[in-house]
């Protein structure tokens, strides 16, 4: 993990949305407290021990609330650190969901579109309950409860979403587009395959053939 945490404004990012602010509601703000108490929590324990060893997630909830906020700047300075600092990082899925909604907010889209695709292949399951739908679980390896639909369904109201019609209509798009499709397509093939494969050389194959489809599609603009 990383060293140092955001000091704002960290990020030059004009959000020129051009909107009014809107006043801050109770439940704004119970987010806003939240993503800041948070962060704070993060900065003490790098200060105290040098570095984050952070077990309890607290990165994965900053960028969230502080969409849930309606706070994209200080969400946007959140994922920079977060990038740039844990690359090499698992990640979550309402995390990256986020991500993705921050950049379409503020106009970000190709940028939006990408994070939207890497959120998909964090759970499966969780674009289609956004858009109204409950998948049955695929047949293949989950390699974690946080790629399974339970994941998704037990998640708690509030943290959810509000997405206007035009964010359904975006996610809706990029979900049945044909990158989306082929990215579904060979994770179902290449987990399903995981599941029942025990020879160790040839699940290394499978994951590499996976990275390789992965790497190939990183290219592709959003």
């Amino acid at each position: 993990m990383g060293n140092t945490l955001p000091e704002e404004p960290a990020v030059a990012l004009v959000v020129a949305v051009n909107k009014e602010r809107r006043p801050l509601s109770d439940m704004r703000r119970k987010f806003r407290d939240r993503a800041t108490r948070l962060k704070r929590a993060l900065a003490n324990e790098q200060k105290k021990y040098r570095h984050i060893e952070d077990g309890a997630g607290k990165r994965y909830l900053i960028g969230p609330f502080y969409v849930l906020a309606d706070e994209l700047e200080k969400a946007l300075v959140h994922y920079e650190w977060y990038e740039k600092h844990c690359s090499d990082d698992i990640g979550e899925p309402f995390h990256y969901l986020y991500w993705a909604l921050a950049l379409y907010r503020i106009g970000e889209i190709k940028k939006a579109n990408l994070k939207l695709f890497e959120t998909m292949l964090q759970n499966v399951y969780l674009l289609p309950i956004l858009l109204g739908s409950r998948p049955d679980p695929y047949d293949i390896w989950h390699t974690s409860n946080m790629e399974q639909p339970d994941y998704i369904t037990q998640a708690p109201a509030e943290f959810l979403p509000q997405l206007s019609e035009q964010e359904r209509f975006w996610i809706k798009e990029q979900f049945d587009s044909f990158r989306f499709r082929r990215a579904r397509e060979e994770y179902v093939a290449t987990y399903g395959a995981l599941k029942l494969e025990r020879n160790i050389d040839k699940r290394r194959q499978i994951l590499g053939r996976w990275n390789e489809f992965l790497a190939s599609s990183a290219k592709i603009d959003g």
